[in-house]
């Protein structure tokens, strides 16, 4: 299949939110044929209907974003309805149409593959007469909804496409110059509204190119340009006349005379606009500018005092547009002059635009919002929201886009609708910074939603409205959550406050959190206390009286949370207190706690001066922590001159079981006297049979046993072997101590006993090193 597509015209219409329509007139072996091609962001069915008429529908499932009017063309005829909210596109044949699906890139080289598709993001339409022009009957005859690609790329074949036609929309045949990529630079100018620099580009070709063939192009840009900037209307008058004069058959007469027209308008000469309007009614009535002419005509009479003639002749105009663009304009200007006349029909007009074609506001946004501003004026708040909502999210003027947020939240308070005023006050303050509208708006919405009058009941009957209509993870339910709150925080319903399930970071719920921290050391309840201290995300200890912040850190100490508690100690410290010894004392402990060893040190020893010093007995114990701070920064040295001290006045302390232990440790390390040994291996097991812990246990039994062994007391060493073989302790350690015994009956020459603690030792069955070294032991007696 071979494909010749000679596009003759092309024109785009987004009517939808992501669909858009193309249409295009071809001519392939002197036969005309067009095409409809249908693209949306998602797949959608179009279908072919014989009954109850030959049409094709396609249905989208979503509403237009802009009105779309009806159109017809040589091959088609196009209209829509909305039922259930869902579009339905009618396409007529008046010929003849075929309908194929195309679901790739149609632009690309693809293979050819019949397609049975039900939805697809891209449809095509093809009007002809008799038969599709350019396929084989082999082609026509197969089954529609089969599916077709095309444009099909051939590899080598050639595409006839223009790409730049001339002001006629003719092809340009010259041969490409520098004046050509001048004249392409200008129509860009043109297109982009940047109309000074496009009067300075026309200077400058005639001036480098004064025989040009775009002379006749280039008069017509400059008419546009001078005529858009208003300014220098003579010279606009003169080059306008001029151009008419030379050009009188060109296809843009009619535009050239609506601008001079305006431009007569402009200088107010009356009678020459409106003849220049006049003649474009006479001469080109089904231009586009013909209705564009009837509505300045409207105008002038408006400005004549003929109101009812201009009303006339507006709706005359409107009913005459030939294009949506112009239909919006005329509406527009139509229902600036109703509303200026009272506005009884403005609403009704200006919805014209609103739902046929809002971008229209959006595209001209410094005339819509001075529309806007009027419509507020005369209380139509209606229109002016649409207009509102349009204006604040456009791109082309952000002043305009700034003040039309403003506006929009007060139309909404204006027109009775407070959850949508809210919303759009939220808005404005999440996008915008202009500080003295912030502080409005602010205002504004606080009376709007929260700022009630009345009692405590109705106030909190009111927030719990807005709370059950907004979901929980919306602003408006958080700010209804912090206005309760603050309600019951007055009525001092602290326990309610922290039932709402407010953020961390509110300030209600520090409020409620503190005052029943305060409730909860009052009545000594350390585990309410440390709950509601732990959910506060910043703890100030200043918010608790100095007996209140010893009682806070002794309950937080109390329960491990360490890191809270060194909140209330160094806190305390940085005051400077009267008695720095309690806080000195429970900064100390809490470092050490904390693994935070060199700090402790300093604070537990100034604790220990100070506590000696004053005789105050009390904290006398603080000189575990100095002993341990010293023994955890590798310091034995100054950690066993403390030891005489606790030795002293905490002999029989069951704290004194980690000293031993830690002494006993750094001996094994050091000098590993086993007379030393023996002394702190025996006070540590001492103590622990005391006080029923066996946290160093078998550890200190063996370090006993080794030193008794080492200093030769054989007797005393069999002895700690059997009252540690008594003990429950592991199989593993078992075998350990099993082993060691043998050793010592062996070097008590007691091979029969030796003998036998080795094989017991080796009959336990789990593995370690002691069971092997107790197998090679028994080898050895064999």
């Amino acid at each position: 299949m071979l494909l010749r597509l000679f596009v003759l015209f092309f024109a785009s219409l987004p009517f939808l939110n992501g669909l858009d329509l193309s249409v295009t007139k071809g001519r392939e072996k002197e036969v005309d044929f067009s095409t409809l091609t249908l693209t949306d962001e998602k797949p959608f069915a179009c279908v072919y209907k014989t009954y109850p008429a030959e049409e094709i529908i396609c249905t989208i499932d979503s509403t237009p974003k802009v009105g779309f009017m009806p159109f017809k063309t040589d091959f088609f005829e196009v209209s829509y309805e909305i039922k259930n909210f869902i579009f339905h596109l009618h396409i007529k044949p008046k010929f003849q149409e075929a309908l194929f699906a195309l679901p790739y890139d149609y632009k690309q080289s693809i293979p050819i593959q019949k397609l049975k598709l039900k939805n697809s993001k891209v449809w095509q339409v093809v009007g002809f007469h008799h038969k599709i022009p350019f396929l084989t009957p082999k082609d026509y005859n197969a089954p529609s909804n089969e599916g077709l690609n095309f444009p099909i790329l051939i590899e080598g074949a050639q595409t006839p496409i223009i790409q730049e036609l001339d002001v006629d929309n003719k092809p340009l045949t010259y041969t490409k110059g520098q004046d050509l990529e001048e004249y392409l630079g200008l129509k860009q100018l043109i297109k982009n509204g940047y109309y000074l620099e496009a009067l300075e580009a026309i200077a400058r070709i005639f001036r480098l190119y004064p025989r040009t063939i775009f002379k006749k192009d280039l008069y017509f840009y400059e008419i546009i340009a001078l005529s858009k900037l208003k300014k220098r209307q003579e010279l606009t008058i003169q080059v306008a006349s001029q151009w008419l004069k030379f050009y009188p058959s060109d296809p843009q007469v009619p535009y050239v005379l609506y601008m001079l027209g305006n431009t007569y308008s402009q200088i107010n000469y009356t009678a020459q606009a409106t003849e220049k309007y006049n003649r474009i009614m006479d001469e080109y009535p089904n231009n586009r500018y013909a209705s564009l002419a009837q509505m300045h005509l409207a105008e002038q009479a408006a400005n004549g005092g003929d109101r009812s003639g201009a009303s006339t002749l507006f709706q005359k105009a409107y009913s005459t547009a030939k294009d949506i663009e112009s239909a919006s304009q005329i509406a527009f200007n139509w229902g600036l002059f109703d509303l200026n006349g009272g506005g009884k029909n403005a609403t009704l007009i200006l919805n014209k635009i609103i739902y046929g074609n809002p971008e229209y506001f959006m595209q001209h946004p410094v005339k819509s919002y001075e529309l806007l501003v009027a419509l507020k004026t005369h209380s139509f708040f209606d229109p002016a929201i649409k207009i509102a909502t349009l204006l604040s999210h456009q791109d082309n003027d952000k002043t305009i886009q700034e003040k039309a947020a403003f506006e929009l939240g007060l139309l909404y308070a204006k027109n009775n609708q407070p959850n949508e005023a809210h919303f759009a006050n939220l808005e404005y303050l999440d996008n915008y910074t202009n500080m003295i509208h912030i502080t409005l708006v602010k205002s504004r919405d606080e009376q709007v939603l929260f700022a009630m009058h009345g009692d405590y009941r109705e106030k909190l009957n009111r927030y719990n409205q807005v709370l059950k209509d907004y979901p929980k993870t919306s602003k408006e339910y958080q700010k209804a959550l912090e206005y309760k709150a603050e309600l019951l925080l007055d009525r001092h319903y602290y326990a309610q406050v922290l039932e709402l399930n407010l953020p961390h970071n509110s300030p209600a719920m520090r409020e409620a959190l503190l005052q029943q921290g305060h409730l909860a050391l009052k009545e000594a309840d350390c585990k309410s206390f440390n709950t509601y201290l732990v959910r506060m995300e910043k703890i100030d200890p200043h918010a608790f009286d100095d007996e209140e912040q010893v009682e806070a850190f002794d309950c937080l100490y109390d329960s491990a949370l360490y890191n809270k508690a060194g909140i209330f100690s160094t806190s305390a410290l940085k005051d400077k207190p009267m008695n720095k010894l309690p806080w000195l004392y429970r900064q100390g402990r809490n470092l050490y706690a904390l693994n935070d060893f060199a700090n402790s040190l300093l604070a537990a020893k100034d604790a220990l001066a100070l506590a000696s010093l004053s005789k105050e007995s009390t904290y006398y114990d603080i000189a575990f922590t100095v002993f341990l701070d010293y023994m955890k920064t590798n310091n034995p040295q100054e950690a066993f001159k403390v030891y005489n001290q606790l030795q002293k006045e905490f002999k029989e302390d069951e704290r004194m079981i980690e000293v031993y232990a830690l002494l006993l440790q750094s001996e094994q390390r050091g000098k590993n006297n086993p007379t030393t040994l023996e002394l702190y291996a025996k006070n540590l097991i001492a103590l622990q049979k005391h006080y029923e812990n066996n946290s160093y246990t078998p550890y200190a039994q063996n370090e006993l046993i080794s030193a008794l062994s080492r200093e030769g007391k054989i007797e005393e060493a069999l002895k700690q072997s059997d009252a540690l073989l008594a003990l429950q302790i592991a199989p593993k350690e078992r075998q350990r101590a099993l082993y060691n015994k043998a050793t010592l009956l062996r070097q008590k020459g007691d091979k029969g006993g030796a003998k036998k603690t080795f094989q017991t030792c080796v009959a336990i069955k789990d593995s370690s090193p002691w069971k092997d070294l107790c197998q090679q032991a028994l080898e050895l007696f064999k």
